[in-house]
């Protein structure tokens, strides 16, 4: 009879705690995810030189290519525009005009085609329009001399004409 009460005993406690409930309890958690728009330009090539020094190289519209020129770190698509900072290239007291140089960027890999190529002005030009969102987006540009058919123009005194151009990439 002990064996008996003895198995019975444990079958009991086995029976009750198979089925006696858990204590728990839940708590909710909120999960945000701030997203900011940004943009970075890192410029990998800062000078483009043009050297007109024979007269072949007035024969032809001279051209300068510039290889990945920028890196762009876009969140969401993105425009590429170009000015220059003054009204001329320069060279002390003498000047060219900025319509002397076409700017275009060349990138097939942009998710868009470029612009058409522009006429170097003041006023901001674009060169890229909704192009694609990316971490590291080369972008390649092509610096055109119109030396042929702004012949005219390069009847100026020897030396280095210069302007500061400015890029601008930017989120709509």
């Amino acid at each position: 009879m002990k064996n008996f009460l003895g198995a019975s005993a444990i079958a009991l406690c086995g029976i009750l705690s198979c089925t006696a409930a858990h204590a728990q309890s839940t708590g909710n958690v909120t999960l945000n995810v701030q997203i900011a728009d940004i943009i970075s330009m890192t410029v990998n090539t800062n000078t483009v030189n043009f050297n007109l020094n024979s007269g072949t190289s007035y024969a032809a519209d001279q051209t300068q290519p510039a290889t990945s020129q920028f890196t762009i770190l876009a969140t969401r698509p993105f425009d590429l525009d170009v000015k220059s900072n003054a009204a001329s290239l320069t060279n002390g007291s003498n000047s060219l005009p900025l319509s002397v140089v076409q700017i275009e960027s060349t990138n097939s890999n942009l998710g868009i085609t470029p612009a058409a190529p522009v006429l170097l002005t003041t006023a901001n030009q674009k060169l890229l329009d909704e192009a694609s969102a990316g971490l590291a987006q080369n972008v390649d540009m092509k610096y055109t001399l119109l030396t042929n058919s702004n012949f005219s123009s390069f009847n100026v005194p020897a030396g280095t004409y210069t302007t500061t151009l400015v890029y601008t990439a930017s989120i709509d």
